[in-house]
């Protein structure tokens, strides 16, 4: 009996160090990947959950502090999010031809080129390739877009008929 209260009190000790040990490693293996790459797969991550339907996922990545200089903000990303998301007939395939990245502290800018394919129902719409200008902020422990420029020249090649949601 006394021996069992021995391995108890060993393994109270023992959880939180292992606990401990398991956050040390990913913390080390975390930050060993340099800052770029990091949001290099951000950016990618992003490109799959836009193109797969995955509103939280793409939620995650956009700062609630978000406004670029077209007036556009969170809530209306939002919107717009939710609207595509439960539209079953409109999807989306984004390619990212290049990437250049420029980090500080906790700020970063993302020059990138991407094309777009529209689908709706039957029909599909090219848009011309692209280029956009992210600005990306670390909020608390996590980076998050707070504007994007350039996105308006692919509003401006969408087709002008009204796309039911």
């Amino acid at each position: 009996m006394h021996r069992w209260r021995e391995l108890k009190r060993g393994l109270k000790l023992l959880i939180p160090l292992i606990a401990l040990a398991a956050m040390t490693w990913w913390w080390v293996s975390y930050t060993s990947i340099p800052l770029e790459e990091r949001l290099a797969n951000m950016v990618m991550k992003l490109k799959e959950a836009i193109e797969k339907k995955q509103y939280g996922e793409v939620m995650r990545c956009i700062s609630p502090q978000y406004k670029d200089s077209a007036g556009v903000t969170y809530e209306d990303i939002k919107n717009a999010l939710q609207d595509y998301v439960r539209n079953p007939d409109l999807h989306v395939k984004v390619e990212v031809a290049a990437m250049t990245i420029y980090s500080r502290s906790n700020t970063a800018v993302i020059d990138t080129r991407i094309g777009v394919m529209i689908t709706i129902g039957e029909r599909s719409y090219s848009i011309s390739p692209v280029n956009l200008t992210i600005f990306m902020q670390r909020e608390l422990i996590r980076w998050r877009i707070i504007a994007v420029e350039g996105w308006q020249r692919i509003e401006s090649e969408l087709p002008t008929e009204e796309i039911a949601y």
